[in-house]
C-alpha cells in the first residue's frame, strides 16, 4: 500500500499520512489489528512512525496494541483504552462504545470477565513504583448505550 493517502481522525499528526507498509492480523471474533509504518508530519520527532490500530470489521476502535485490548471469552465485547485515555467498552452486536472512565486512570493490566453475570472487573496497573495501583473498576456489561 505504498503511497496510499489515508485520513485518520485519531491525531492531527496522523491525518493524511503516507503509508509505507501495512500488515493485518486476526485477534479473534471479528477483531483485527493493523500495523502501519507511515511518514510522520513536519515537526515530528521521527520521520517514520509505527502505529497499531484495532478494528472490529471495518470499524476503527482504537490506536492501541493487542496488549491493551481485552476481548471477552464469548467475543461479544471488548474493553480497551480509547481516545484521550478513556477506558472503553465495545459491544459487537450493537457496534457501540461506552466510556467507562472520564479520562486516563492507568494502563489496563487485565480484565476479569464474568459474562454469565453480566459483569467484568478492569484491573489497572500501578502508575509508578511505590504507589498503589488504582482501584479495580466494576463494569456492568449490559447497561448504558
Amino acid at each position: 500500500m505504498r503511497g496510499l493517502l489515508i485520513t485518520l481522525f485519531l491525531s492531527p499528526l496522523l491525518a493524511h499520512a503516507q503509508v509505507l507498509q501495512e500488515s493485518t492480523g486476526s485477534l479473534s471474533s471479528g477483531f483485527r489489528i493493523v500495523h502501519r509504518s507511515q511518514v510522520n508530519g513536519p515537526g515530528s520527532f521521527e520521520g517514520v512512525g509505527h502505529f497499531s490500530f484495532i478494528y472490529f470489521g471495518d470499524q476503527l476502535l482504537c490506536q492501541c496494541g493487542s496488549g491493551s485490548f481485552f476481548i471477552s471469552p464469548s467475543g461479544a465485547r471488548a474493553i480497551f483504552t480509547g481516545a484521550q485515555g478513556v477506558t472503553t467498552l465495545f459491544r459487537t452486536r450493537e457496534r457501540t462504545t461506552r466510556a467507562l472512565t472520564s479520562g486516563f486512570v492507568s494502563s489496563i493490566g487485565h480484565v476479569e470477565w464474568n459474562e454469565p453475570a453480566g459483569k467484568a472487573m478492569v484491573v489497572f496497573e500501578q502508575l509508578s513504583p511505590g504507589k498503589p495501583a488504582p482501584k479495580p473498576l466494576q463494569v456492568l456489561l449490559n447497561e448504558g448505550t
